[in-house]
């Protein structure tokens, strides 16, 4: 067989099973929407039909999958009123956060996949556990309090930081993540891989601005906080999360890259599966608790998701986690969103008592014409409206 008609036919057979899903979906095809698989992970399970969610606008949605319109998306999982309803995983083109080159596999439930800055709102999480814990006093203890053997900044703005400016993005500090993180002078690719000592890096910046008056984002604020976390508990912040965190949504695989310090990433470093960024999720729907147990106080979960700093309308943040609200059928629908680089977001509505989940491959991508949140915009949350 010729390389020319391999090649045809492979192309006949890819517009067939094209062919077939969109045939499949217009005739609503029940085995699109199978209920996802019971594991023994703490999620029940549920269907679209019995959460009242339209099969047709998400078949429309999988439909502009499979021809490519959203390219390179690797995973979609929806929970509704508690309940995970449907869960697709897709082959695609990938990385891991410090490893050169990219690889191509099929995704599936167990797969690990870098979740870049959601690492940053699970370290928030983190925060808040402590101060739950009473291992942190105060979101506004100055930041230098932790920190004497760095004190000969502690004049002028620096003096001023806080935990809480660290937690909105607000510290003033000079701060460049407006460029790729393909570029080596990226302040977050500086701080992760061409110095030792990340904290020492982020305070030898200069400070542009009072603390608390800009919102400027940073990895560094990130990373400051895991500090934070292993000068008052005694763990790094892979341990504590471990700990306090993952051991108690039964989350049991999960990786956390480290820096060229030996320190893990906080503010991109972590790989979850998707499922696994559902329980994440859950702690913001359901005010700080899973399964019964609470393990993040409701007053500082609702504090975290209440706008803090506005960046400008109908786009704002709260403690390293963001709030944007978009227009769905005449409605406006404010989501905590956690989102990383390449695709990765956990959108959580309590309009609609969901949580989405998507991961993809399109790291450092910013002349696509379209974003991850066009997902759930356009198709899902449309679809939670019947």
């Amino acid at each position: 067989m010729t390389k020319r008609v391999s090649s045809i036919l492979q192309f006949t057979l890819v517009l067939n099973l094209l062919a077939c899903l969109v045939n499949s979906c217009k005739n609503g095809d029940k085995n699109l929407f199978t209920p996802p698989q019971k594991l023994e992970d703490g999620l029940k399970i549920s269907s679209l039909q019995d959460q009242k969610i339209d099969e047709k606008k998400v078949a429309d949605l999988m439909d502009s999958i499979q021809k490519g319109v959203y390219s390179n998306i690797h995973s979609i999982l929806i929970m509704r009123n508690g309940y995970l309803v449907f869960e697709k995983y897709f082959p695609g083109e990938d990385k891991i956060v410090g490893k050169l080159g990219s690889f191509n596999r099929q995704h599936h439930v167990d797969s690990l996949h870098d979740i870049r800055s959601i690492s940053k709102s699970i370290t928030g999480l983190a925060i808040l556990i402590a101060l739950k814990n009473e291992q942190i006093k105060s979101l506004d203890t100055k930041i230098l309090d932790y920190f004497p053997e760095f004190n000969k900044y502690n004049f002028g703005y620096k003096s001023e930081i806080t935990i809480r400016h660290l937690l909105t993005m607000s510290d003033g500090v000079d701060w460049n993540e407006n460029i790729s993180y393909s570029d080596t002078t990226n302040s977050e690719i500086q701080m992760n891989w061409y110095v030792k000592d990340p904290i020492a890096f982020y305070f030898s910046r200069s400070s542009t601005n009072k603390p608390g008056t800009v919102f400027n984002y940073s990895g560094g604020c990130t990373q400051l906080l895991a500090a934070i976390i292993n000068k008052t508990t005694g763990l790094p912040i892979d341990e504590f999360v471990k700990k306090e965190i993952f051991d108690p949504l039964e989350i049991k695989h999960f990786e956390w890259v480290k820096g060229n310090g030996g320190i893990p990433i906080a503010a991109s470093g972590l790989r979850l599966t998707s499922r696994d960024l559902i329980k994440i999720g859950s702690l913001y729907l359901n005010a700080g608790a899973w399964n019964g147990q609470q393990l993040i106080s409701k007053d500082l979960i609702t504090e975290a998701q209440k706008t803090q700093i506005s960046i400008e309308p109908d786009f704002n943040y709260g403690f390293q986690i963001w709030l944007p609200t978009d227009e769905v059928s005449a409605r406006k629908i404010t989501t905590v969103e956690a989102n990383g680089n390449g695709g990765q977001i956990i959108a959580v509505s309590k309009d609609f008592n969901s949580i989405i989940v998507i991961t993809a491959g399109n790291y450092n991508r910013r002349d696509m014409g379209w974003e991850s949140p066009d997902l759930y915009v356009k198709y899902i949350y449309p679809a939670m409206l019947k």
